[in-house]
């Protein structure tokens, strides 16, 4: 659902106030990380970039929410402003997906050290994001305007718009991403510690899964909200609701991986 300026004045100063407060929140998850050294390299890396492409999202989002009518819908700003949180929300979502896939080579006793580990995970998780978002700006330009696939972004709107292309380059990669996720955690659950050489103590190890799957549940949870407006009739109120609590995301980022590491 698209909140119009003119409708909804002050549910979109709500909604600007809470990703701004969700931006800051993880601009300080990102600095707390960057400058502690005493936490596991690895871990440390990702969560720096999944909070940094986070917190672009939202950035950019509030940016959005904020000039929503100074910003006209066949602009290049338009067209910049429609890509650019679509690929920095995917790419957060697939550097959350290479730590569920770390912790699940912990436990399951997978070789993870080399010169080259984190680097292919950055490959990961940088480039899969680009070629989603190169395929929708491929459809966008040589597309028929009327495609169902074409994600119109910069065509009057600056971003997804229609069931298609939402689903295609966005909701169902994370789909994916989500199932992966879960199956991977799931899987690591029948073994009680790690079972290869790391600096993980169990504890640690069983900490630090718990927290990836918080964030896999707030990654299902925005899944579920952005579902719902196509699937039900939901109510203006419900629906804004839900978007408050989805953008809220960046504070809860910070209480599980700042806050708790301080407790």
């Amino acid at each position: 659902m698209k909140f119009e300026k003119e409708q909804f004045p002050v549910e979109l100063q709500i909604l600007l106030i809470i990703l701004l407060l969700s931006s800051i929140f993880l601009v300080i998850t990102v600095l707390a990380y960057t400058f502690s050294p005493q936490i596991e390299s690895f871990h440390r890396k990702c969560v720096i970039f999944y909070a940094a492409n986070q917190a672009a999202t939202f950035i950019a989002l509030a940016v959005k929410s904020h000039f929503v009518e100074e910003i006209p819908g066949t602009t290049t700003l338009c067209f910049l402003f429609g890509y650019m949180p679509l690929y920095s929300s995917l790419a957060s979502m697939f550097w959350l997906n290479s730590m569920c896939i770390d912790i699940f080579f912990v436990y399951e006793g997978v070789f993870r050290t080399g010169k080259y580990y984190f680097a292919k995970f950055a490959a990961y998780s940088t480039c899969l994001p680009i070629a989603i978002v190169a395929v929708a700006l491929i459809s966008n330009r040589i597309d028929d305007e009327n495609s169902i696939f074409n994600p119109n972004i910069g065509n009057r709107i600056c971003t997804l718009n229609g069931t298609a292309p939402v689903w295609l380059f966005y909701q169902g990669p994370s789909l994916i991403l989500l199932l992966a996720n879960l199956s991977l955690l799931f899987a690591t659950c029948g073994n009680s510690e790690p079972t290869v050489e790391t600096e993980l103590t169990v504890p640690q190890g069983k900490e630090r899964r718990r927290k990836y799957l918080i964030l896999t549940l707030l990654e299902g949870y925005s899944f579920v909200q952005i579902s719902s407006q196509y699937f039900f009739d939901i109510d203006y109120s419900i629906v804004f609701i839900g978007i408050c609590l989805d953008v809220s995301r960046g504070i809860c980022v910070f209480l599980l991986l700042v806050c708790a590491d301080m407790c």
